[in-house]
């Protein structure tokens, strides 16, 4: 009966220290925000904003600071931010105001979900140290925003295709005419042809074009396009 009770105190004892002993990690939110996985400004950082509050780097002089430019203006209504006292989270507006600011509390504060508040018009969001003394270091482990607004993203303008081949069309003074299905760069060596000739330049009289259609026996087959029988070209790219 004295062995029992042995056991059952020191299983009593055990599991207070488990609740009482702090925590070395905390695991930030699952669900992410605006800044999960965003480097601040100018930085390859991501230890700030990975959703684990045990990775962390230090601030450590007065007036170090790490900033996220925000892409657009936004009304945030929650925070998460788990930081030493010193360092102060701040959030301004697009003409670079203040609009409001909050202390960091260390882990398992703030550091066990998103805190709610307002804060409009949020364009930039930065983590400053606020110490007075040199060396003082300060920690920052985890910050994340988020918002209620409905967050469209940009939409990118269609790059335009430089096309590789096109159909070189010339109507010709006899009445014929001639198609070809070229490359890009064989029909821009023809139109500085063209060009050449209408400033009255030198340049060859006719314009060689190899034909890789019905050669038959031969080897090569060309077609030469005087420019004097030339009255209209055009080009369609495809």
């Amino acid at each position: 009966m004295k062995k029992l009770k042995v056991i059952i105190a020191v299983a009593i004892l055990f599991s207070l220290v488990l609740t009482l002993s702090p925590k070395e990690t905390f695991a930030a939110p699952s669900e992410a925000g605006l800044l999960r996985g965003i480097a601040p400004d100018g930085t390859r950082i991501t230890e700030f904003t990975d959703g684990i509050d045990s990775t962390l780097l230090s601030v450590p002089d007065p007036g170090d600071e790490y900033t996220w430019t925000l892409n657009k203006t936004v009304n945030i209504n929650e925070y998460y931010y788990v930081a030493s006292s010193i360092l102060h989270l701040s959030f301004y507006n697009e003409n670079n105001e203040l609009i409001d600011t909050v202390v960091g509390k260390g882990k398992g504060v703030t550091g066990t979900q998103f805190i709610k508040k307002d804060i409009p018009k949020v364009k930039k969001v930065v983590v400053r140290n606020m110490s007075t003394t040199t060396n003082n270091t300060a920690a920052l482990s985890e910050i994340d925003i988020k918002t209620n607004d409905v967050l469209i993203p940009p939409v990118e303008e269609p790059q335009p295709i430089e096309s590789e081949r096109a159909l070189l069309t010339i109507y010709l003074s006899s009445g014929l005419i001639k198609e070809y299905d070229l490359p890009v760069t064989t029909i821009n060596n023809f139109i500085s042809w063209y060009n050449v000739r209408t400033d009255g330049l030198t340049s060859p009289a006719a314009y060689q074009f190899l034909r890789d259609y019905n050669k038959a026996k031969f080897l090569k087959r060309y077609d030469y396009i005087p420019f004097s029988k030339i009255e209209l070209f055009e080009v369609d790219e495809y």
